[in-house]
């Protein structure tokens, strides 16, 4: 069980809902699907639906802002790599190891 989970099992338990759990998913583009086909309320992140909440296929009943879900980009070393996501890619590592650089001078 992740955090989110018990996290929301609380929220939940502390509101008195008792949900008549349907599936359990923790795929995001399985979560995507059961959102737009079946007829009942489910739990997304907002950015796996963006594009459903934008052309108003779904609709945001309620955001739940004790809830955050992390996204991380991995990406293995290639032989020969893809200048797109270098391009995306590198700000962030720089942006990273700069700010490691400079908790490390304060430090001293």
């Amino acid at each position: 069980m992740t955090l989110t989970e018990v996290f929301l099992d609380l929220l939940m338990s502390q509101h008195s809902i008792r949900p008549q759990v349907s599936a359990e998913v923790s795929d995001m583009a399985m979560l995507r699907l059961l959102a737009r086909e079946i007829d009942a309320i489910t739990l997304v992140p907002r950015v796996v639906i963006r594009d459903e909440l934008k052309n108003k296929t779904l609709v945001e009943l309620h955001c739940i802002d004790q809830i955050r879900e992390s996204f991380y980009a991995i990406t293995p070393s290639r032989h020969f790599p893809n200048s797109l996501v270098k391009e995306i890619v590198q700000p962030l590592i720089h942006k990273k190891s700069s700010s490691k650089k400079r908790t490390t001078t304060s430090r001293r």
